[in-house]
């Protein structure tokens, strides 16, 4: 995948995160009206990106370098509205690179995710139990997603074989508005955590657009996320590698790790949607601008 604005020097890991009702996007029809993303540019790099929709839904992420297209990101829903698949594919290809299937139970929550792809093909399945999000339940790559009394993602358990027990490699805290305030990582258990530390603007992430919410008040990409463990610091939206961004209602401006401080600064519009995001160490002419529906 080309370069979505991540700069090679950004020693950083993971993004936002808070499992609550204040999910950044709604798919209720009675919600406030919200600024549509309509495209993203890399100024200073040579990559645009213009989004579709229908009766505010997205439907199509087109990925441009230069003036050509390089892919097409098809969303598809049912007749409930619920997403079912997104797909992948090149412009001059036949087939898709990456095909992410969902079904739901019948209260509407996630039943299971099937991803094909890239050399890759597995299915997830998700069971609810009280404080407990179960995948792949009773299997031996059984994980457990453990929820405070909030309803709040707090730490992934993950089972390993070897040992017939339950590991946790991350955990999660939150401040009193929702958005993360530390994340704990690790990817063994023999391994020691690493701490990522996060402020954020009192301002509105706009990449709900990419996401779809669920009846008990999580997103299918924050499920994603913490399965995937996803672990980069950028800010490159629709890409699989910063899904902890969508558990957040605001913008991250900082990332602290052992590495040190990297800033990201914000120039917003009249109705404190982002206009303009400069990344750390990043010159003055590389930054990502996005536009919006009028």
């Amino acid at each position: 995948m080309y370069s979505r604005i991540l700069l090679a020097s950004i020693l950083f890991l993971l993004l936002s995160c808070s499992g609550n009702d204040d999910s950044p996007n709604d798919n209720d029809p009675q919600a406030p009206a919200k600024k549509y993303l309509t495209s993203f540019t890399n100024v200073g790099e040579t990559t645009t990106d213009t989004l579709v929709y229908s009766d505010n839904r997205l439907i199509l992420r087109k990925e441009y370098v230069g003036d050509f297209l390089d892919y097409n990101h098809h969303f598809v829903y049912n007749n409930l509205n619920q997403l079912i698949r997104i797909t992948k594919i090149h412009s001059t290809a036949t087939y898709p690179n990456m095909e992410t299937t969902y079904t739901y139970y019948t209260d509407g929550n996630l039943k299971t995710r099937h991803y094909e792809g890239y050399n890759s093909n597995y299915t997830e399945t998700f069971t609810y139990h009280d404080n407990i999000i179960y995948v792949n339940e009773g299997t031996n790559n059984e994980q457990r997603i453990n929820l405070n009394l909030e309803g709040q993602i707090v730490s992934l358990d993950n089972y390993f074989e070897d040992v017939n027990d339950f590991f946790n490699t991350i955990k999660f805290e939150y401040g009193p508005n929702g958005n993360l305030t530390k994340i704990a990582h690790r990817y063994g258990r023999n391994e020691p955590y690493r701490t990522f530390i996060y402020t954020f603007d009192d301002k509105i992430n706009p990449l709900f657009v990419f996401d779809y919410n669920l009846p008990n008040g999580f997103t299918i990409k924050q499920l994603e996320a913490v399965l995937s463990q996803s672990n980069y610091g950028g800010y490159s939206p629709g890409d699989d590698d910063n899904m902890f961004i969508y558990f957040s209602k605001n913008n991250f401006t900082s990332i602290q790790s052992e590495n040190g401080v990297g800033s990201f600064n914000f120039e917003y519009n009249t109705e404190n949607y982002p206009t303009k995001i400069s990344l750390p160490y990043s010159s003055n002419d590389r930054y990502l601008a996005l536009t919006y529906q009028q």
